[in-house]
């Protein structure tokens, strides 16, 4: 960002249920990827004034939101949603969150980018790319209530970022142009379709399971259904004793998929002499629930994809990467003309982007998970 008194900022930004992964540019400048928590939560001002005071530091992370400078009520996002009281609803459509979403996202890339500039611009504009599941995505689906949906997200989404509060900071954005994507598709436009007639993406993600089916470049059909990796962390606490669905159990589980010990971060054991014990439970857990995920998921996708031929099968997503070792030891799926975007194109988004602030671990982590936003924004906004 420099110090004129404009500011063009281009974001695209994936909803997603664990964690919401964005890049976005100011101006010309090198894109930047970051992350935020997914987290929603109204709550009285009142209570976030509470938490301020307990404080020392106010990170990036802790933000709330609102419309007007005298509202009673706020809403609280990422760390500090997630610290007041850790809810996901994994039943309730993306889209309905959407513009609250966007609003944390803008908040804080707009925080970011002000330490780097004397003066406040006057003017800040933005194009926008959205990716949600097929199915929540499309203007021509055939359920009204769906087109309803995103024709209220759009409208609500541009009256919000005329004026809101970010921080108590009021802010005000312009938004230019919106599009809204299917999650998957920026992996297909990461690799290269050179003598490839047709496609399957599968995305696996936290809270869905989807296919697109493309012929070249152009999308035929596609499917969507609630299996993801929040059914594996259900399944998870449901085998073992104390173990509550929050983020730390989330996070947990993902960094597990390489190394099983890493499961000692949610003993609840405190007598040394039963941590080998709950341990082992643990990672049987871990393992069992990871097959029964993918059984339910290969059995969706049998069902699906019985009559579609295709040339390449594309596996996307960070639950792609989780389920990796289960689909290349499969005795179906091992034999398909199959890729695995993630730890494919990862290096190549972690040597594109910038990652303000983030540690050497978490932007491996990120880059992997970022694979489909980067394709799509490169897509989009051509870099």
């Amino acid at each position: 960002m420099n110090n004129s008194s404009s500011m063009q900022m281009n974001v695209c930004a994936d909803l997603g249920a664990s964690e919401l992964k964005v890049i976005y540019q100011i101006g010309d400048k090198q894109p930047c990827g970051m992350s935020l928590l997914p987290n929603i939560l109204e709550v009285d001002s009142s209570l976030v004034s509470m938490y301020r005071q307990q404080q020392m530091s106010i990170s990036e992370d802790i933000a709330w939101l609102k419309l007007k400078k005298s509202d009673t009520k706020v809403i609280a996002v990422d760390q500090l949603a997630e610290n007041i009281f850790s809810l996901s609803n994994y039943k309730q459509l993306k889209i309905n969150l959407a513009d609250w979403r966007v609003l944390a996202i803008i908040g804080k890339i707009i925080t970011i980018e002000l330490k780097k500039v004397l003066a406040y611009p006057e003017e800040i504009s933005l194009n926008l790319t959205v990716l949600l599941p097929f199915g929540e995505s499309s203007g021509d689906s055939d359920e009204d209530s769906m087109k309803q949906d995103i024709k209220f997200f759009k409208r609500e989404l541009k009256k919000k970022l005329k004026s809101f509060y970010h921080n108590d900071k009021k802010r005000i954005v312009k938004l230019e142009n919106i599009r809204i994507l299917p999650e998957g598709v920026g992996s297909l436009m990461c690799s290269p379709n050179d003598n490839i007639t047709s496609t399957i993406v599968i995305m696996l993600g936290h809270r869905n399971t989807s296919y697109l089916y493309f012929n070249g470049d152009k999308f035929v059909n596609g499917d969507t259904t609630i299996l993801g990796f929040h059914s594996f962390v259900k399944e998870f606490c449901s085998k073992t004793s104390g173990q509550e669905k929050n983020n730390l159990t989330t996070t947990t589980l993902w960094k597990s998929r390489l190394d099983l010990n890493e499961l000692y971060r949610i003993s609840k054991t405190d007598r040394s002499e039963y941590q080998d014990i709950e341990l082992q439970t643990l990672k049987q857990a871990f393992l069992d629930g990871r097959a029964e995920l993918w059984a339910k998921i290969k059995g969706w996708l049998l069902k699906e994809l019985e009559t579609i031929e295709f040339d390449k099968m594309q596996f996307t997503g960070g639950v792609a990467e989780f389920l990796q070792p289960l689909i290349l030891e499969d005795e179906y799926f091992s034999n398909l003309p199959i890729e695995f975007a993630g730890s494919q194109y990862q290096e190549t988004v972690k040597k594109s982007l910038t990652f303000p602030g983030l540690r050497e671990e978490k932007i491996n982590e990120l880059s992997l998970r970022l694979v489909d936003c980067y394709g799509v924004f490169s897509g989009v906004f051509q870099c």
